[in-house]
């Protein structure tokens, strides 16, 4: 890849990809959306859209329907669409990893709040966080994002964070 100060440079490869990207994108529909959501609606269209570009400047060899083996690329041109400014920066989430409680549950102990239990939700897929968050925050409840399977330090907190408000009553 070219790149200009840590930039690269817009070929015409990746212009025919971001405008594909963005096609879809607005085919989709939604007003924000993720990587994964964007790959699975492309991966359902029947159009033969995809471009397949070859080693030449702006050669397009041939068109197809988007295929399981184009994946991983996708994150690549949708990266490439936002940096160009094919795409808006906001309209596609990010995933979010990490333990987001919010500081009022943190704060509060079962004495001061006994009728109320504190809740926690815990998400396997990073790329829904983007959207649950919002709410979590909104009713207080603490939202838990880990990629997969979470790891032992993760547990590790959320059996130590009963403990930890029970000891500063």
């Amino acid at each position: 890849m070219k790149e200009i100060v840590d930039r690269p440079v817009e070929t015409s490869v990746d212009r025919t990809k971001a405008r594909w990207v963005v096609g879809v994108y607005r085919e989709f529909g939604r007003p924000k959306t993720t990587v994964p959501a964007l790959y699975y609606f492309a991966l359902g269209r029947k159009v033969v859209d995809y471009p397949i570009c070859g080693g030449f400047v702006g050669e397009i060899r041939a068109m197809r329907r988007y295929h399981e083996s184009d994946c991983p690329k996708l994150e690549k041109w949708v990266e490439r669409a936002k940096l160009f400014g094919h795409l808006r920066e906001d309209v596609i989430l990010e995933g979010l990893v990490g333990e987001f409680i919010p500081p009022e549950a943190e704060a509060e102990t079962e004495i001061e709040k006994p009728d109320r239990p504190r809740i926690e939700l815990w998400l396997t897929r990073p790329a829904l966080a983007p959207l649950v968050l919002p709410i979590c925050q909104k009713k207080g409840v603490a939202l838990v994002s880990v990629e997969e399977k979470p790891t032992a330090e993760v547990i590790e907190r959320l059996i130590a964070r009963p403990s930890s408000s029970a000891s500063r009553t």
